[in-house]
């Protein structure tokens, strides 16, 4: 499924359920493909944010890009 930024906005629960389910979920700015959603797996050596952070990754800016430091 492709769906621009502006019609995400009032429907982002459906799109985080369809993600979920394992549909793919792309969204588009200015008929361009930004970003996807993928449902995250879990596992036995994943880090939550506040180990991500610890562990030197910069928090993320709602109006800007995630940033990593590495």
């Amino acid at each position: 499924m492709r769906i621009t930024i502006t019609q995400s906005r009032s429907r982002i629960m459906d799109l985080i359920r369809r993600a979920q389910g394992g549909e793919d979920v792309v969204l588009v700015y200015k008929g361009v493909a930004v970003a996807r959603l993928v449902p995250v797996v879990e596992t036995a050596g994943s880090l939550d944010a506040a180990d991500e952070t610890a562990a030197g990754a910069a928090p993320c800016n709602p109006r800007g890009p995630c940033l990593t430091v590495e």
